[in-house]
């Protein structure tokens, strides 16, 4: 008759499983890093559709002020590649928003997509199709736009473009009446000269 294991050979035996486990879990993880490497780097570019679809009702039809702002503010975090109808969607809450609070954390919001698009390899072939349109959106929203701080905000965006014409914008802005965008702009001068490379390629075809 076999003798019963004593708590200490039981509890080494647990160990010894416990160990096991572990080894082949790291093993797992050493053989599948590339892969989760490429899954991670893809979610930053390819964020669930109907979340960001949810967002921009949010920010196009709530009749909050906070959650406007919170549906902005989550679109500026998550999206990276934003198609033709979301920058529409976020010029017209950029141009048309009765608080000045919301229009400019749209600005900021926008600013937030363009350090996201240079942020991300995958991404970088799209901020060359979209970086034209964002400096559009930013050029006409600050013609229309009475209030310094958002005023102030859409130039500190257009600092985040490597599109040479963001730099003509900039320059412009370098005479506004307000001294704190003025200061904006000779900052986002200087932001840009010193990180923004030579050559930017025109958009893709």
């Amino acid at each position: 008759m076999a003798q019963s294991q004593s708590p200490k050979q039981t509890q080494r035996f647990h160990l010894s499983i416990v160990a096991v486990i572990l080894v082949m879990s790291a093993v797992t993880l050493v053989a599948f890093s590339p892969n989760l490497v490429s899954l991670a780097q893809q979610s930053r570019v390819q964020v669930s559709q109907p979340l960001v679809t949810s967002s921009l009702t949010r920010l196009s039809t709530s009749t909050q002020t906070t959650e406007r702002l919170a549906a902005v503010t989550w679109i500026g975090k998550h999206v990276t590649t934003p198609s033709t109808n979301e920058l529409n969607t976020l010029s017209t809450a950029l141009q048309t928003d009765s608080d000045p609070t919301v229009r400019a954390s749209v600005a900021t919001a926008l600013k937030q997509i363009a350090i996201n698009q240079k942020q991300n390899p995958q991404a970088v072939g799209h901020a060359r199709n979209v970086e034209p349109q964002l400096l559009e959106i930013l050029e006409s929203a600050y013609s229309k736009e009475k209030n310094a701080s958002v005023r102030r905000c859409i130039v500190e965006a257009a600092s985040q473009l490597s599109y040479p014409e963001a730099a003509y914008f900039i320059s412009r802005a370098k005479q506004d009446s307000d001294p704190s965008v003025s200061e904006a702009a000779k900052q986002a001068e200087h932001y840009r000269d010193l990180s923004t490379p030579a050559v930017f390629q025109p958009p893709l075809k």
